[in-house]
Parts: C-alpha cells; sequence; structure tokens
C-alpha cells in the first residue's frame, strides 16, 4: 500500500461486524413478531369482513347464508351459501380456534342471525398469545373486531 491510502483494520473491521451482529440479535424476534402479529390481524380482518360481506348479501338477495369455522385450529373457514360452501384460506401461520363447530347464519330480510352472540378467535399457530377477536355481537349481526 503506498502512503496516501487508508483502509480499514482488521480489528476496527470485526468491531463492526460484532456491533451488527448484536444488533441483529436483538431485532429479528422483534420483528418476527411484528410480522406475526400483523398476519393475525389481516387473518382477523378477513373474517369479520366475510361475515358483514354474508350479512350483506342476505339483506340484497334474501337468501340465507352462514360463516362456518370447524371445531379446532383450522387455517380456513368456510362462508355462502350453506349448500355451496366457499372456503376461504387465512394467511400461513394463522388460525381460527373453536371448541365447537360453530355455523353463524344470516337470514332474510334482515340479515338477522339465529344467536345472541358468537365469538371466533383467530391466532397465531406458534404463539397463542398473538390473537384477535372476532364478535357477533346479537341478533342483528354487527361484528366486532377486538
Amino acid at each position: 500500500m503506498s502512503r496516501g491510502q487508508a483502509a480499514f483494520t482488521l480489528q476496527e473491521l470485526l468491531i463492526v461486524l460484532a456491533v451488527v451482529g448484536i444488533l441483529l440479535a436483538l431485532g429479528v424476534p422483534n420483528y418476527l413478531r411484528w410480522r406475526a402479529s400483523v398476519s393475525v390481524m389481516q387473518g382477523a380482518q378477513q373474517l369479520a369482513h366475510e361475515l358483514g360481506r354474508q350479512r350483506g348479501e342476505v339483506r340484497r338477495l334474501g337468501e340465507r347464508r352462514a360463516v362456518s369455522v370447524a371445531a379446532g385450529a383450522h387455517p380456513s373457514f368456510r362462508a355462502g351459501d350453506p349448500s355451496f360452501w366457499r372456503i376461504y384460506d387465512l394467511p400461513a401461520g394463522v388460525e381460527v380456534v373453536s371448541a365447537t363447530t360453530k355455523t353463524l347464519y344470516f337470514v332474510p330480510p334482515y340479515g338477522t342471525t339465529d344467536a345472541s352472540a358468537e365469538t371466533f378467535v383467530v391466532r397465531w399457530s406458534r404463539d397463542a398469545s398473538l390473537r384477535r377477536t372476532v364478535r357477533v355481537t346479537s341478533v342483528l349481526g354487527k361484528v366486532v373486531l377486538k
């Protein structure tokens, strides 16, 4: 090397790599938890939107519609005309949890439900603390996302 050129020493390079490694070790778990939280929220919004859409279809078409979640933890739910279900997949790693099979029917002419209140839990499959609750609050079919 000639006298006018400057460069990093090996010691400086190792210190920078150590600092970057520490920052990554602290940042990656938080980033992964944030991504999981966003996926759970997206799945809960998808379920809430479909509940509202099926209620609107009842009022528009005058036909009975339903949303169904099977017992256990599943990465999808069914919605639509009970004689012809459409399956909706949730984002990867997200599941709808139910102790019993829940089928919520919306009946014409106003899109009311046959149940007083139903609660659906959407959670991250690897961390049950990341969850959102979608609740149909009354016979009138109002959907609340918590």
